[in-house]
């Protein structure tokens, strides 16, 4: 960050691997709900595709190394070709929370269901 503006964005598996201090000064995480004009995104997709990341993924019991795009890279380049990015900051990181189990969805209902309750009075 750069005040209001998003510089990029590191994902998890590389911010694991910083010293605790670097770690520490980045503050704010990222949600993963994005929205862009198409015309502002559609050049930068060539980009992405031209630096994919390798990655280990376990598949059927053996390492292997895949290909993988990070959509998130999209920021370092807008950045770096000078247009802003910007970012909303959640008042309560449950309100994008994600779901990714069966134990997640139930918070996420249980968060809704209290959510309409307090609105109706």
């Amino acid at each position: 960050m750069d005040g209001a503006r998003v510089k990029r964005i590191v994902e998890w598996k590389y911010w694991s691997a910083f010293p605790n201090a670097a770690q520490q000064r980045m503050e704010i995480c990222n949600s993963g709900i994005y929205a862009a004009r198409r015309k502002d995104l559609l050049p930068y997709l060539s980009v992405l595709r031209s630096r994919p990341h390798v990655v280990s993924k376990e598949r059927d019991g053996a390492m292997i190394q895949l290909e993988e795009y990070f959509i998130t890279d999209l920021v370092e380049f807008l950045d770096h070709d000078g247009k802003s990015v910007g970012c909303i900051v959640a008042e309560d990181e449950e309100e994008v929370m994600g779901v990714d189990d069966l134990s997640a969805l139930q918070r996420a209902q249980e968060k809704f269901k209290a959510l309409q309750t307090t609105s109706q009075g």
